[in-house]
This record gives C-alpha cells, structure tokens and sequence, in this order.
C-alpha cells in the first residue's frame, strides 16, 4: 500500500514539478550516536523529499515512509555554504511549529546525493534525521 504523501510526491515529479527531488534510501542511526534520549525524536524514513520553499533561498526537506501519510518536515533558509537554518519543523502535515534551532545538510558525491542529515529543536526536543540515499 503505497501512502497518499507518497503517491503525491511521485505524481509530481511525473508531472515534472521545478525543484521537486525526491530521494529513496532510509534513516540509519548508527551506534556511535548512543542510544535515543528521552527528549529526541529520531525520524523512521525510507524517502527524502527536497522541494522549495514558499520564500526567496529557503527550502523543505521531508521525511517519510513510503506506507504511511505522516511525513516529517524541516524549512529554513539556505546558506552560501549550502547548509539549511530551520525555522520551522512539521511533525502533522500542515501544522508548523517554529524551531527555536537547527540546521539541515545535504551530503552529496558528485553530482548525486548521498545523504540528508537534519537536527532541530522545539525548545528542549530534539527531531533528528539521518538520511542515507541509494545509490543512483
């Protein structure tokens, strides 16, 4: 069972939606990052959506599982070094919650992208994804 995000996701880039990348892979947490805290969130993915944002240098970045409709979603301004500043991070879909921090990186070899690394903050929570891409 394919989810409505991602049956969405994939009728745009067919309909060839400018700036609309999407990603497949998962969010990997390797040991050496410890165990969850009690105030982390770590994100369940198997999909990675890059898109535009609604205002000038900024973009969204969502996470998702391919079954299911909720994705996670992290917008913010872009850098000249490429890195994202997250001013706000969906949890619901269409529920915005303003970070009070948080940065986004894209990893990329070569021209394909490798990887997605996001850590935000509402207050003392923290939302992490780590993002590993397949490769192309």
């Amino acid at each position: 069972m394919i989810g409505l995000f991602f049956a969405a996701m994939l009728l745009s880039t067919q309909e060839g939606i400018p700036g609309v990348d999407i990603y497949g892979g998962r969010c990997d947490y390797p040991a050496k990052l410890g165990p969850k805290k009690p105030n982390e969130t770590r994100v369940d993915c198997d999909l990675a959506v890059v898109s535009p944002g609604r205002e000038p240098n900024s973009i969204m970045v969502q996470f998702a599982q391919k079954t299911s409709d909720d994705p996670v979603g992290f917008v913010g301004d872009v850098d000249d070094s490429g890195i994202l500043s997250i001013r706000r991070i969906y949890l619901k879909p269409g529920v915005a919650t303003m970070a009070t921090s948080g940065h986004c990186r894209i990893f990329r070899n070569g021209d394909a992208v490798s990887g997605i690394v996001c850590v935000g903050f509402i207050g003392e929570r923290a939302i992490v994804a780590n993002f590993r891409a397949l490769a192309p």
